[in-house]
């Protein structure tokens, strides 16, 4: 039986299964109140800007699963239709420390936007 429970952890948590949704917007408070009422997830501000035109925007983030996103992805833009909205794969962040990947290939070296190597 604990073999079947770890089995089913693994697909769970390493698998692609679990994505990470990252939303760049001006009303976070509404989207994050939305998320927590329709989904019942909390939603994590990580940072908060001015754009230059009186406007503050907010990143928010939250882990969902694979099924989950094109309901929230239509949420966020129902709400807010000039939201910016990244989901990407959290599969592997254990062996990266927190570092995503956008591909599967594990022989190919992790690198920044810009392709240099990333470093400790």
């Amino acid at each position: 039986m604990k073999d079947v429970r770890d089995v089913f952890w693994r697909l769970v948590n390493n698998s692609s299964w679990t994505r990470s949704m990252t939303i760049q917007t001006s009303r976070a408070q509404e989207i994050g109140e939305i998320i927590q009422r329709k989904f019942g997830r909390q939603v994590e501000i990580l940072a908060c800007r001015d754009n230059g035109y009186g406007k503050s925007i907010s990143t928010l983030r939250l882990v969902i699963f694979r099924l989950e996103e094109v309901e929230l992805t239509d949420l966020v833009t129902e709400t807010d239709a000039d939201a910016i909205i990244d989901v990407v794969p959290t599969y592997g962040t254990e062996e990266r420390r927190g570092r995503w990947k956008r591909h599967t290939n594990d022989e190919l070296a992790d690198v920044s936007k810009y392709g240099n190597d990333l470093s400790d």
